[in-house]
């Protein structure tokens, strides 16, 4: 009884929280005509969002204030985010699909494996993580999609001019509130130099390990952190980036943003989902 009271207020307060975290959203903005149709401020909702979960992570069971941010289902025990999303945090819980009061959907998280070079003080180099669920969302039938990882083979590729599309539970600008269902944008995938900036004095050495993309008429916000840059590729979705960083204002469009490439960590993810 404990237990379904705590996640009532989850939800209660999930619908007003604030991150304290800059981490950046979808907001609106001009765009082609041919994606007109995928702006994320306001009521468009994501067809692609079964994928994605709304994460909310706090210090210990006894606190309701948490940190949220996204991620994507990639097996029915896992979940890939930012490594910077969940690093300190004790008790994390799952979402699945729009945040409602169905306690079903609500899954608590077992464990936490962030990557062991991460450097919370440097956060954009090696901030991925994986989350191993309590249980299989298997029950929950069709309210979810897996989404697929790239393969060996496609760590070959720049993906230069891709054009993929994230889908996040992120706030609606910099003071708006965070939704409960996932909005989504397209990004362009554009060369890593126009992302130097944001590695700080760490370019050369990590900058293969990213990749940077930029919103077509939108950006990421505070809560978007940690969801996948997912791209279709030889006649499958896979997630190819996860958000990691952007830029201070969620209200600044058009401008480029860092994924931590998730080709670049095969060996990480496949070791653990086989060890764990």
């Amino acid at each position: 009884m404990n237990n379904i009271i705590v996640l009532n207020f989850l939800i209660i307060i999930l619908n007003t929280f604030h991150a304290n975290y800059a981490i950046f959203k979808i907001t609106n903005g001009n765009t082609d005509d041919n994606v007109n149709a995928y702006r994320t401020y306001s009521d468009y909702r994501a067809n692609m969002q079964l994928h994605t979960v709304k994460i909310f992570a706090r210090e210990n069971s006894k606190t309701l204030k948490g940190y949220s941010c996204s991620g994507s289902i990639v097996d029915y025990y896992w979940i890939i985010t930012s490594a910077h999303c969940v690093y300190g945090f004790d008790v994390i819980d799952v979402f699945i699909g729009n945040v409602t009061n169905d306690l079903d959907h609500i899954v608590r998280v077992k464990n936490v494996f962030i990557h062991p070079e991460f450097d919370y003080d440097n956060e954009i180099i090696n901030d991925i993580a994986l989350l191993k669920l309590r249980r299989s969302l298997a029950s929950l039938n069709n309210t979810f999609e897996i989404i697929a990882l790239p393969t060996i083979y496609d760590s070959e590729s720049e993906y230069i001019g891709f054009r993929g599309i994230i889908a996040g539970y992120g706030k609606f600008g910099d003071s708006g509130p965070t939704a409960n269902f996932a909005n989504y944008a397209y990004y362009e995938i554009i060369p890593l130099r126009e992302c130097q900036n944001l590695f700080l004095n760490n370019y050369t050495e990590y900058s293969s390990m990213c990749l940077c993309g930029k919103g077509i008429g939108a950006s990421s916000c505070q809560g978007d952190s940690g969801q996948g840059l997912i791209i279709y590729r030889r006649g499958e979705k896979k997630i190819v980036g996860v958000v990691s960083k952007g830029l201070e204002s969620c209200e600044t469009i058009n401008e480029p943003e860092v994924f931590t490439r998730v080709d670049k960590y095969l060996d990480f993810i496949q070791e653990i989902i086989k060890s764990y």
